[in-house]
């Protein structure tokens, strides 16, 4: 079933990390999909292209219907951050990002 999403304008979010973050900084990411082969792919490349420090949680829901994981990355720059979350965005099967 293909998805269709919208494309997300990050220009607050990138006007907001300028003036609020101070860069290079460590930056915890959470998001959670539904339990698929699809999405688990998806976030293999995921991690395979943005190399996380750290993976402090994966867990199945309770029906096991929907993974979360939550990642420790760096993030050199805003661009570089917001390039990762676009990333995000495109993972088959994603639900949302916390």
């Amino acid at each position: 079933m293909a998805q269709n999403r919208v494309a997300k304008d990050y220009a607050r979010l990138r006007e907001l990390l300028v003036t609020q973050e101070q860069f290079p900084l460590e930056y915890l990411h959470k998001f959670i999909g539904r339990n698929t082969p699809a999405f688990d792919a998806g976030v293999q490349a995921w991690k395979d292209r943005h190399r996380p420090i750290s993976c402090p949680s994966d867990r199945l829901s309770a029906s096991q219907g929907h993974r979360s994981v939550t990642f420790v990355l760096q993030m050199a720059t805003v661009d570089e951050l917001i390039a990762m979350l676009e990333a995000t965005d495109a993972i088959p099967d994603l639900v949302m990002v916390l």
